[in-house]
């Protein structure tokens, strides 16, 4: 990170990704730094059973979580296509992976996301852009309100920090690792539901 902090000039650019101006700013800033590296990284959290979630919540999570990150990595393809090596790192969550009662819409959201780099990995794999996917758990960040809080005391929900989280994802670019899952048991659980999701339907009760 420091020798990162030396080479490069930091700057920020305020900007909506959920609309077309927003995301026109990114990309000809982009296009100016000769960018190679895409990090989505924009999110809304979202907790709460379905039928207390109103419509706006709803298209809010999916339009910022999900719909945003593919028109941004679409509008920036070119660009970063034509750099000899260039990254897109989407950032997911567990909950891609394992959907808990409580996040229906987020968990909506972050399984397109995974499916999206997924599929897009393959897209492109003989191209110099790779496309890799972290899925962390719980970050202790102001991101989750005090009912998500509430919730992983209750069910004893282990977290990382945020640092943690950023080294994970630094060393992905560096490697150019395609995919990756943070903490355990949180690992083996995803590994358990991709097999027999079923299993897991009473493991994940209490959590109602």
């Amino acid at each position: 990170a420091d020798s990162i902090q030396k080479t490069y000039d930091w700057s920020a650019l305020p900007a909506d990704i959920t609309n077309e101006d927003g995301r026109r700013s990114i990309q000809d800033a982009a296009a100016a730094m000769r960018a190679n590296v895409l990090v989505n990284n924009a999110g809304v959290a979202s907790f709460g059973t379905l039928e207390s979630l109103d419509e706006a919540h709803m298209v809010r999570v999916v339009q910022t979580n999900l719909i945003a990150p593919m028109l941004l990595t679409r509008l920036l393809l070119p660009q970063l296509q034509a750099q000899p090596e260039a990254r897109v790192l989407n950032i997911g969550s567990a909950l891609g992976s394992l959907a808990l009662p409580g996040f229906c819409v987020y968990s909506a959201a972050k399984f397109g996301l995974r499916g999206f780099s997924e599929a897009l990995r393959r897209e492109l794999a003989d191209s110099t852009l790779k496309i890799q996917y972290l899925a962390p758990r719980t970050t202790r960040t102001a991101f989750n309100d005090a009912r998500i809080e509430k919730f992983n005391r209750a069910t004893g929900a282990q977290s990382d920090g945020p640092e943690r989280v950023a080294r994970a994802a630094l060393d992905m670019l560096e490697r150019g690792t395609a995919e990756r899952y943070l903490g355990f048991p949180e690992k083996l659980a995803v590994r358990i539901n991709g097999l027999a999701p079923r299993w897991l339907d009473g493991v994940f009760r209490r959590r109602r």
